[in-house]
């Protein structure tokens, strides 16, 4: 955005991008201005499955749960693996999990 602003100050431009990674959102966080910028979050994947949403709500009941092991998490891997599509925006979650236990999986 600063070098569309560099090379020539007098024009409006519109920018569109396209990413999966958190990491560009918050790149921009320091110019993002609500008054004129637009977040669109589109979620193409399939979400709002109500036999994956009981699965994940039985997920963070057992994380609540102090004894929560490595081998939990295992075998709850492997069930999200057959159910949840790749980018499936609930295991950005379980990745922060699993990396502050220090787990590998």
């Amino acid at each position: 955005m600063a070098l569309v602003q560099e090379l020539n100050p007098n024009v409006d431009v519109q920018l569109l991008i396209a990413t999966h990674s958190p990491l560009v959102m918050g790149s921009v966080e320091t110019v993002f201005n609500a008054d004129h910028d637009k977040w669109l979050d589109l979620d193409l994947s399939a979400t709002g499955d109500p036999a994956i949403e009981a699965e994940l709500l039985k997920l963070e009941k057992d994380l609540q749960n102090q004894k929560f092991s490595r081998r939990a998490a295992v075998q709850w891997d492997k069930r999200l693996r057959t159910l949840l599509g790749e980018s499936h925006p609930y295991w950005s979650r379980w990745r922060t999990f699993v990396d502050l236990k220090r787990w590998a999986l």
